[in-house]
């Protein structure tokens, strides 16, 4: 990595350019699955958390457990809400990559709720094991 990331959280999104006053407009959190591939490298590199969007895989899941690595997931759609709670933001790797470089962002009150937690418990599974099924009636 061309930059230290230890002890760092780590936030799998794409931030749009400044707007309204703001260091950018709107950041918006991505699929983190997608990028379970590249869980066993930061974890190597001693990533402190990561935050993104939707379930993990359970391989990630396992690892997170595993390592003690916490994950946070915020909403999808809300990345113009979302943008309102960075306070600065700067390209810091690859830059040619636009909204897909690696940014150094400071986030203020930024809602978020513990997907997996360090012992690898799984919110989404539960949630799933708990509701899943259960159908409204007339929707069945």
């Amino acid at each position: 990595m061309p930059i230290e990331i230890g002890g760092e959280l780590v936030f799998h999104a794409a931030p749009t350019p400044p707007a309204g006053g703001r260091p950018c407009a709107a950041i918006g959190p991505t699929t983190t699955s997608r990028m379970d591939i590249f869980l066993p490298l930061l974890l190597e590199l001693e990533v402190a958390a990561i935050l993104g969007k939707g379930p993990r895989g359970r391989d990630a899941t396992r690892l997170h457990g595993e390592f003690g690595l916490v994950y946070f997931s915020a909403v999808g759609g809300l990345g113009a809400l979302f943008g309102g709670k960075v306070s600065m933001i700067k390209p810091v790797a690859f830059e040619d990559l636009g909204p897909e470089a690696i940014h150094e962002v400071i986030l203020n009150d930024f809602p978020a709720i513990v997907a997996i937690d360090s012992k690898g418990r799984d919110f989404f599974s539960e949630a799933k094991k708990t509701y899943g099924r259960q159908t409204p009636r007339g929707l069945d």
